[in-house]
């Protein structure tokens, strides 16, 4: 994508809702050429990465 590309509107192929200047990189939810509004990347992609990272599982029961 070039410069021009990547700064005017663009739709979220996450929500379907506008999004201007660059947007965001949505994997692993979606391909790294698509782009999403940052709401859907604070509140979807970001989640999303960090559950691959391991984070956001269930603790480990302690054993009596």
């Amino acid at each position: 994508m070039g410069y021009e590309e990547m700064t005017e509107e663009g739709i979220c192929s996450l929500c379907g809702r506008k999004y201007s200047h660059w947007g965001n990189n949505p994997e692993p939810l979606k391909d790294i050429e698509e782009r999403c509004c940052d709401e859907c990347n604070q509140t979807k992609v970001i989640p999303a990465r960090l559950r691959n990272m391991g984070f956001f599982t269930k603790p480990k029961k302690e054993e009596d």
